[in-house]
């Protein structure tokens, strides 16, 4: 799908896929952790 629409390369497409998700992780984490304690 992301290969399909940016036209990237497999390496380019894996490598768009991580830092998506790495930037999503970085994101909800924190989200996660607040929510924990708000709800404690």
């Amino acid at each position: 799908m992301y290969k399909s629409l940016l036209g990237l390369t497999t390496r380019g497409a894996l490598k768009t896929m991580t830092t998506v998700t790495s930037i999503a992780s970085a994101v909800s984490l924190p989200l996660v952790i607040a929510t924990s304690l708000i709800a404690r």
